[in-house]
């Protein structure tokens, strides 16, 4: 009986010790050695990083328990990992997952994207139309940026390290079955061949590549006004009807107007002498006129809108009448 009571205590010596160390680590605040226990740091047994009981010399890095061929066992980098000596927090911020990691690209080398960016290490191109294009074949930087996939919506047409933009025509990009093809001339746009000018590329007008609003039409060697202001073309203003003067003959817009600005070039004198020849004054100068330009009759209240007598004929304003100075004053 006493051997079996001696047999049973040294079976159970150890078992006891084993409990009293667990229950012991249980208490012991891990947070005194510095290394806080989080995540699936937290879940672990302490047998995994303090292996044959040892305490000193843990590693507290990253690497020097997930790596291959290190005295403890915890998850290595997969074979198609970035291929990177950063530490594994540079991109890894919690100790939960492996997942969310945030890549920083701050030492990435430009025009390198696919070393990573091939499909196995980290997500590649699609098969497109765009990437599948000549200019789809540059590197990934030339036109996305490194906090998402969606296009900036800027190309650096002038100074791109992968593609020269000298002698190459905007519609090879710009066109239905080109790179940029959400951004191609609207079926409202003026012909570039047309007002007895031919332009060569968009580029004659649009100067800038950061937007197509705003472009200047070079107009040297212009020839009818009309052929391209007669309200077809988009952001090509022509004349608006029942705000525009009648006048004698028909003249092109250039003899009053300028390209510059849509203000007469010519003084008030000369356009009532050479083009409003025979027009009654009430023709542009009544109140309720939406004629652009011409003083309203505001002073009679509106009694001589319409109907005679007329504001010169009458008498009464120069040059017919004796106020004011012909067609520069009313009085």
């Amino acid at each position: 009986m006493i051997v079996l009571w001696l047999l049973f205590l040294l079976l159970t010596a150890p078992l006891t010790s084993l409990a009293e160390k667990q229950a012991a680590g249980q208490d012991f605040n891990h947070m005194t050695t510095g290394f806080v226990l989080s995540g699936g740091h937290a879940v672990a047994a302490c047998e995994t990083c303090h292996v044959g009981g040892v305490f000193k010399g843990t590693p507290r890095n990253c690497a020097g328990c997930h790596a291959v061929g290190v005295r403890i066992l915890a998850t290595p980098k997969s074979s198609t990992h970035v291929v990177t000596d950063a530490p594994c927090e540079s991109c890894h911020f919690n100790t939960a997952t492996w997942l969310g990691a945030r890549y920083n690209h701050g030492t990435a080398v430009p025009g390198q994207c696919v070393n990573c960016h091939n499909g196995r290490i980290a997500q590649g191109k699609t098969s497109s139309a765009k990437h599948n294009s000549t200019i789809g074949q540059n590197s990934c930087d030339s036109c996305h940026r490194t906090s998402a996939w969606l296009v900036t919506g800027y190309w650096n047409h002038t100074n791109n390290a992968l593609y020269t933009y000298s002698g190459v025509n905007c519609v090879s990009c710009h066109s239905p079955s080109g790179i940029a093809n959400e951004k191609v001339q609207s079926a409202s746009h003026m012909p570039l061949t047309m007002g007895g000018l031919t332009f060569p590329d968009c580029r004659s007008c649009h100067t800038n590549f950061t937007s197509f609003g705003a472009a200047r039409y070079d107009h040297v060697g212009a020839s009818a006004c009309t052929t391209c202001h007669n309200g077809t073309y988009s952001g090509v203003a022509g004349k608006t009807a029942g705000r525009h003067v009648t006048y004698t003959g028909t003249p092109e817009c250039s003899a009053c107007h300028s390209t510059t600005t849509w203000s007469s070039k010519l003084s008030s004198t000369t356009l009532h002498t050479t083009y409003f020849v025979g027009q009654t004054c009430q023709t542009c100068h009544a109140s309720n006129s939406l004629i652009s330009g011409a003083k309203k009759d505001d002073e009679h209240g509106g009694r001589y809108n319409t109907g005679v007598p007329d504001c010169s004929s009458s008498g009464c304003h120069a040059p017919l009448g004796g106020k004011g100075s012909a067609y520069t004053d009313w009085d």
